[in-house]
């Protein structure tokens, strides 16, 4: 995983590109395998490969920033914060899996009752991991408690993907490097 923290974000671009393009091919084998009232079912695959990249990207920054708070011994926050991930990335496939399916059989959208749960769970989830990656950002970073616009503009990252994820991952390096300089500062001096 140390590996993966210190990956460019370039490289993770390309592994995402990689993974979803998988999961197109995966998709295209499917419609040819699968009769043909199942395959608005395979849009999961690329569902699958999406969402996976996506909360993978998420899972490696804030592995990376926690890396940096070892020294504290708290992996309370980061345990959570790894559920929270694989709560929000199954609940996202089960409400569009039960969504296409609802269709299919019914020929509507779902009732609210069936969607409602699962956009609080995602509203949730979502604003836990912002909330988590700003906090442990300013904190690193500037050592103080963060403002609203400071979540905004996690939020905004996190937003536009891929791009936002590749400047959240590149400012986490850039993190972990100068902590380093720092430690080897300080070694030098004792």
């Amino acid at each position: 995983m140390n590996k993966l923290t210190e990956l460019n974000s370039f490289l993770f671009l390309l592994l995402f590109i990689g993974v979803v393009a998988t999961s197109i091919l995966l998709f295209k084998v499917w419609t040819i395998v699968v009769p043909k009232e199942y395959i608005v079912f395979g849009i999961s695959i690329v569902l699958i490969g999406f969402l996976s990249s996506y909360f993978f990207w998420l899972y490696i920054i804030g592995y990376g920033l926690n890396k940096q708070f070892q020294k504290y011994g708290n992996n309370k926050r980061f345990n959570n914060y790894k559920i929270v991930l694989i709560v929000v990335c199954i609940t996202m496939l089960i409400s569009y899996t039960g969504s296409i399916y609802y269709f299919i059989e019914f020929g509507k959208q779902p009732p609210e009752y069936l969607s409602i749960p699962f956009a609080f769970i995602s509203l949730y989830c979502i604003i836990y991991i912002v909330g988590h990656l700003t906090n442990d950002f300013k904190l690193l970073d500037k050592g103080t408690r963060p403002l609203f616009i400071d979540y905004l503009v996690t939020m905004i990252l996190i937003s536009f993907f891929p791009f936002g994820l590749m400047i959240l991952h590149s400012h986490m390096r850039l993190l972990k490097r100068e902590k380093k300089k720092v430690n080897n500062r300080e070694y030098k001096k004792n």
